[in-house]
């Protein structure tokens, strides 16, 4: 699934991220996703969609988390 998305807001006392998806496949029904990562580097996202069912985006969402975690893996 491809989808293209732009950059909304950076929040970096936060450490959020906010995002709005421009076009794919999830286009119609994905009004936009945020990416949080605390203190201890948990990531936590929130998703904001109409007319799905969450759970057809779980597999795109777990995959970006384990990229995002292997990404800051090798940093350390």
């Amino acid at each position: 699934m491809k989808v293209k998305d732009e950059v909304e807001t950076v929040d970096d006392p936060t450490k959020t991220i906010s995002f709005k998806v421009l076009t794919g496949a999830i286009r119609d029904n994905i009004i936009g996703f945020k990416l949080e990562v605390s203190d201890d580097n948990i990531a936590r996202w929130t998703v904001a969609y109409t007319n799905a069912a969450p759970d057809d985006y779980l597999n795109l969402l777990e995959s970006i988390s384990k990229t995002v975690d292997n990404y800051y893996a090798q940093l350390n």
